[in-house]
Parts: C-alpha cells; sequence; structure tokens
C-alpha cells in the first residue's frame, strides 16, 4: 500500500489523501481515503504504522492551531473518526508529521 497526498481534480477541497495497491505488478488507481479522512482544506503528511493506524497533517479538522496532527484506524474496512494527537504533538504552530 502506498498513501500519499494530492491535490488531484478528485480532491474535497485542497490536498486530499490517497492509497494506491500493488497488484499483479502495477498500482492500482489511486483512491481518495474520503470525507471522513479528507475536509475541504489540507490533509498532508500521511504515515501508515502498524495496527492500521493512520497519522497525518490537516488543516480543515479541528485543531489547536494550523496544521495538527490527527490518528485514525482502519476498522472493518472503513476509516474511524480522526482524533487530534493534541499537545504535546499539537501546538499553536504548524505540525506536520511523525517518523518512524
Amino acid at each position: 500500500e502506498l498513501y500519499f497526498a494530492s491535490n488531484t481534480d478528485s480532491t474535497y477541497g485542497g490536498s486530499d489523501i490517497f492509497v494506491s495497491y500493488f497488484m499483479n505488478g502495477k498500482w492500482t488507481t489511486p483512491q481518495n481515503l474520503g470525507p471522513e479522512i479528507n475536509t475541504a482544506e489540507d490533509e498532508v503528511y500521511p504515515f501508515i504504522a502498524s495496527g492500521n493506524k493512520l497519522y497525518f497533517s490537516s488543516y480543515g479538522h479541528n485543531s489547536i492551531g494550523g496544521f495538527d496532527i490527527f490518528v485514525s484506524e482502519k476498522k472493518n474496512g472503513s476509516w474511524t473518526k480522526p482524533v487530534s494527537m493534541g499537545y504535546p504533538f499539537n501546538t499553536i504552530f504548524d505540525d506536520f508529521s511523525l517518523i518512524s
């Protein structure tokens, strides 16, 4: 699986998060993760962790200030409502991504 952000014509607003799967030696057509993850603003810097947890930065979900880091979990094929990582991960400044 490849998760990435793009601002193509098929977004809900600014940049959205998409996924593509490597199948039969080719990448599938990217799929938008949908309105549970993406908003009319920007969602960027996706990071998928073990346990099907998606960490990403959003300007559109309810934030402390600017871009904040959120987490969502894939359960039964759907993404849960994103939850803010809260302070100290998020501040009044722009907070972008996690690194493993």
